[in-house]
């Protein structure tokens, strides 16, 4: 009857000892995804950043293009009307009478 309790709890300490080994493998393996998925998100975070800002300088080059746009196509208007005259004080070459050779 020793012999085989003897027995009996060598077999459940090697069963133990195998367990907690494949409990600390697990463990170890839970740790390192963790790692990875910790150094992942900061990652994420550094190119969600990093878009941002090129979004955000994107659209202040945008808004700074169409400003300079609309200053080019206002200033192409200035000084013209329908009947091609020029309002103000300056008359039109075609009408001041200037001859080009």
């Amino acid at each position: 009857m020793l012999f085989s309790q003897l027995l009996a709890n060598r077999i459940l300490q090697a069963e133990l000892q195998e367990r907690t080994e494949k409990c600390n493998q697990l463990w170890f393996g839970c740790q390192t995804q963790f790692g990875e998925m910790e150094r992942l998100h900061l990652h994420i975070q550094k190119l969600q950043t990093e878009l941002a800002d090129v979004r955000e300088k994107s659209a202040s080059k945008s808004d700074v293009s169409s400003v300079s746009q609309t200053g080019l196509k206002d200033a192409s208007h200035v000084g013209r009307s329908n009947d091609s005259q020029v309002n103000g004080n300056f008359t039109p070459l075609e009408k001041s009478g200037i001859i080009f050779d």
